[in-house]
């Protein structure tokens, strides 16, 4: 399954209303060069706590996406550019199309900004 496939199942089940921000989670697996990605919603986004996505109202949970990349930074790079990839293919009616706010980033690390409002 491909990122934009995983994508459309995961936003084609039941996220609450209210949630207006949405984070990608980055996991590296202990076999080099392989990541995990999970998506989770929140009510709202705050840019003074680095922990907002914490809280999620929706979480894609044990459903993630695996992907191979050479280091880190890279994989964070090739998530950002997924997600940049899918809004610009998808309608504005998608769910992730309509958040206020998009960030993705390492579990335990600093979250990137991809779209806020």
């Amino acid at each position: 399954m491909n990122f934009k496939e995983w994508l459309d199942k995961q936003l084609s089940q039941n996220i609450p209303e209210n949630v207006t921000a949405f984070n990608f989670n980055i996991y590296e697996q202990e076999i080099d060069s392989q990541y995990d990605v999970q998506l989770v919603g929140c009510i709202k986004y705050d840019t003074t706590n680095d922990d907002w996505a914490c809280k999620p109202q929706y979480s894609t949970g044990e459903d993630l996406f695996q992907f191979n990349s050479d280091n880190w930074e890279n994989a964070l790079r090739a998530l950002i550019n997924m997600v940049n990839d899918y809004l610009l293919q998808c309608n504005e009616l998608n769910r992730l199309r309509q958040a206020k706010y998009i960030t993705a980033g390492f579990v335990d690390g600093d979250l990137e900004v991809i779209i806020s409002s």
